[in-house]
């Protein structure tokens, strides 16, 4: 993982820290205590593999689907798979 290139992320953003008052369009971001400076590339791998990232709801499928669509987006975007290295690293601890 290129560690070059630090970005200031929220590490925690699944669908259950974004908060939406319908009645008056707000918005809020909850829980931001794990917010700091990471590797750019961890943004997308957090996406991948963290399940705080999941819907607390539906089936398996469903409940995965933000955080796969929040990945692909940021693939689109040039956000770098680290994914298998990151895993590989984990075996060799």
């Amino acid at each position: 993982m290129d560690v070059s290139t630090l970005v200031f992320y929220h590490c925690d953003l699944g669908p259950t820290n974004i908060l939406v008052d319908v009645a008056t369009g707000s918005l809020g971001i909850i829980d931001w205590e794990l917010a700091g400076y990471v590797p750019i590339e961890w943004v997308r791998k957090k996406f991948r593999i963290s399940a705080g990232m999941d819907f607390d709801y539906g089936d398996e499928w469903s409940k995965k689907d933000w955080r796969r669509k929040v990945a692909q987006h940021l693939e689109k975007m040039g956000y770098n798979d680290v994914l298998d290295a990151w895993w590989k690293s984990q075996d060799s601890s």
